[in-house]
């Protein structure tokens, strides 16, 4: 089901003075559980501010993988297509939320992005994240939504 939108979203964090407000800008990566290849993705691309040059290579590599690349736009929400269903995990990274302090990544979510990515610390850096498992059936498109909240 190539070019049909397999996973959509909103994504909204709830500021320090209580409003809630579109974290537009926020990465949302999907990446297969079954890891193809092993070569090591740059993190240039993914990271907030990058030229649309490394991000376009880094949608495309991502793709080339089985998975996907998305940016919220300026309400917060996205859209990411898959090539195919399985079992995928969902890295989404807040851009206007910071982490206080700076936490290690858990063992687990540090495993699966240091398969994907030479430098998977300095993917997420010093902002919040979410990390999720998706089973993506490969018909109906999931609907995934997260708020961070301040820390």
């Amino acid at each position: 089901m190539a070019g049909a939108v397999s996973l959509s979203g909103r994504i909204s964090y709830i500021a320090r003075d209580g409003v809630t407000r579109a974290d537009s800008g926020a990465r949302i990566l999907i990446l297969p559980e079954k890891r193809q290849g092993t070569a090591l993705l740059s993190i240039e691309g993914f990271r907030n501010g990058a030229q649309a040059a490394d991000l376009q290579l880094a949608q495309e590599s991502l793709r080339l993988l089985g998975g996907a690349y998305a940016i919220a736009d300026d309400g917060g929400r996205y859209q990411a297509t898959l090539n195919s269903g399985g079992v995928y995990d969902v890295l989404i990274v807040s851009r206007h939320q910071s982490r206080d302090g700076r936490p290690a990544l858990p063992a687990e979510v540090d495993r699966i992005l240091g398969s994907y990515f030479d430098r998977p610390r300095l993917l997420i850096g010093q902002t919040q994240f979410h990390f999720s498992r998706l089973r993506y059936h490969g018909h109906e498109p999931e609907l995934r939504d997260h708020v961070f909240v301040a820390g």
